[in-house]
């Protein structure tokens, strides 16, 4: 007896192939649904990322405003302090001359006179006449004391001349004295008029 097996191995041959291809659709199909997924995964990432940035970009604003007041409040501080300062300068500086004069007042000794002052900037020259030199060394001694409105007294000239009434030949000295006053602001920079030579304009007379 003879059986053809043709029939069946054809089907089964056709049953192989399409098992193969549902393999072959369901693994594309698995990879289009990986792919899928990756990509709604990745644009979430993304949307997150773009949220947190604008977030951050908003925060970064409000704090650029907020420097900004804080700067503005900053500069307008500043510039409160630099009129208190010239404010406190100006009332300093008009106290000078007064001050200047006091000092010479109290330290002024006996036996000596001064005929002139000159000031340039924060140095005074003084001239005047004394009975001897030890009346001029007690002035320096004494405008020495009178720190700090009155700084860095020294002599600039000393000369004997014509003998004073009741007094020996040689008697009467002409003496030129400079000194600095104290500074409108202690942190104030020196100025030209003090670091250079003094100029001498003319003289005013004092008695």
């Amino acid at each position: 007896m003879l059986l053809n097996l043709l029939p069946h191995r054809e089907l089964r041959r056709r049953r192989q192939r399409q098992a193969f291809r549902r393999a072959i659709a369901a693994a594309a199909g698995l990879g289009l649904f990986m792919a899928a997924l990756g990509y709604a995964l990745q644009q979430q990432r993304l949307a997150g990322q773009q949220r947190r940035n604008e977030l951050l970009s908003a925060e970064v604003a409000r704090l650029d405003a907020q420097l900004r007041e804080v700067r503005q409040v900053q500069a307008g501080m500043a510039a409160l302090q630099r009129r208190e300062q010239a404010l406190q300068a100006l009332q300093l500086e008009r106290r000078r001359p007064a001050q200047l004069f006091e000092a010479l007042a109290q330290h002024l000794p006996a036996g000596v006179q001064l005929t002139a002052l000159r000031q340039a900037g924060d140095v005074v020259a003084l001239q005047g006449v004394a009975l001897g030199s030890a009346e001029v060394a007690t002035l320096l001694q004494r405008l020495a004391q009178a720190a700090p409105v009155l700084q860095q007294p020294a002599l600039v000239e000393l000369q004997a001349t014509a003998p004073m009434p009741g007094r020996e030949p040689g008697g009467r000295f002409d003496f030129t004295l400079e000194l600095r006053l104290q500074r409108a602001q202690a942190d104030a920079p020196a100025g030209p008029a003090a670091s250079a030579p003094a100029s001498h304009p003319p003289a005013v007379p004092v008695s």
